[in-house]
C-alpha cells in the first residue's frame, strides 16, 4: 500500500511579449519536449491558438538538469 504525502505541480512557460495568452494541447507540448516542434510560429502550435500571430522565433527550453520527481513526471508525459 502507498499513501501519497505530497503533490507536486509543473508549469509551462514562456517568453512572448506580443503574445498574452497561449494554449498548447497534450501532444503539442510533447512535441516541443520531444524536439519536434522547434519554432513558435510551428503550425501545430497555431492549430491550438487560431487567430494569434505566433512569431518565428525558435523555442528555447529550460529544464532542470539533476533528478527530480517532477523529471520524472514530464518524462513520463512525453512518452
Amino acid at each position: 500500500m502507498s499513501i501519497p504525502i505530497a503533490v507536486s505541480a509543473i508549469a509551462l512557460a514562456y517568453n512572448l511579449p506580443d503574445v498574452p495568452e497561449l494554449k498548447l494541447s497534450r501532444t503539442t507540448s510533447a512535441d516541443i519536449f520531444l524536439g519536434k516542434i522547434t519554432t513558435w510560429d510551428d503550425p501545430r502550435i497555431a492549430a491550438d491558438n487560431p487567430g494569434v500571430e505566433l512569431p518565428e522565433l525558435p523555442i528555447r527550453l529550460v529544464v532542470r538538469a539533476d533528478a527530480s520527481g517532477e523529471s520524472m513526471i514530464l518524462t513520463g508525459f512525453v512518452a
